[in-house]
């Protein structure tokens, strides 16, 4: 209902700002490194990767992304999509990993794992996320731009869930806390056990110049800082 419906919303709204003429009219869409579906191996996965995602939500997230921008083709709306991996920062979900990691931090607690930890995942601060958004939205009627599906992510090998944690650990030393060692679940056990998200994003690099600009240590920090505060 939100994915594939809530999209079909938009494009209506969009085609009837359009047709009323009140200002030129682009649409971003907020994809997903979901489309591709599990990787089986660590090669990053590029715009021209195959989408093969079976669980229902990156289904659902995959029909939003080539329906939108096939809408946006036949009213002649600029519709891009852009694909982002894990989004991290103050605000976040209390129950994706970094939050957790640094709530676990703050408290002197060990986090536990949903899997056996050797999952890779890649993790951007949520102001370069937003930026990601922005620049597209500015270039999404450019020629080489417009009707496209664009990745989001840092460059280099993205950290399993073990490296992360304790990356976040680190920070936390750094700030004064006394982090613990993550709980890691036996290999075949909890969640996310084999599953990798790994996005090649020089296409984005190079149709808008857009690169993260917030280290992982300073993207970290903000956010413990964010829970103390809370």
């Amino acid at each position: 209902d939100v994915n594939v419906l809530g999209t079909i919303n938009v494009m209506r709204a969009a085609v009837k700002l359009k047709d009323k003429r009140l200002y030129p009219v682009h649409v971003v869409i907020a994809s997903s490194n979901h489309v591709y579906g599990t990787h089986p191996m660590m090669s990053a996965r590029t715009e021209e990767s195959t989408l093969n995602q079976l669980d229902v939500y990156g289904a659902s997230k995959q029909c939003q992304d080539v329906l939108s921008r096939a809408l946006g083709m036949s009213a002649m709306i600029p519709t891009v999509a852009l694909r982002h991996v894990n989004a991290y920062g103050p605000g976040g979900h209390p129950s994706h990993i970094t939050t957790a990691a640094c709530a676990a931090a703050i408290k002197g607690e060990p986090l536990t794992l949903r899997g056996d930890g050797t999952a890779r995942k890649a993790y951007l601060y949520v102001s370069d996320v937003a930026e990601a958004y922005l620049v597209l939205a500015k270039h999404a009627s450019d020629i080489g731009v417009i009707g496209r599906a664009f990745n989001c992510s840092p460059d280099g090998q993205p950290p399993s869930g073990l490296e992360w944690v304790e990356t976040i650990n680190a920070v936390a030393e750094q700030k004064g806390l006394k982090p613990q060692p993550p709980i890691v679940l036996p290999a075949g056990k909890g969640e996310q056990v084999g599953y990798h998200e790994h996005l090649n994003a020089s296409a984005l690099r190079k149709w808008t110049g857009w690169a993260p600009r917030v280290a992982v240590a300073e993207g970290i920090g903000r956010t413990i800082s964010w829970l103390q505060a809370r």
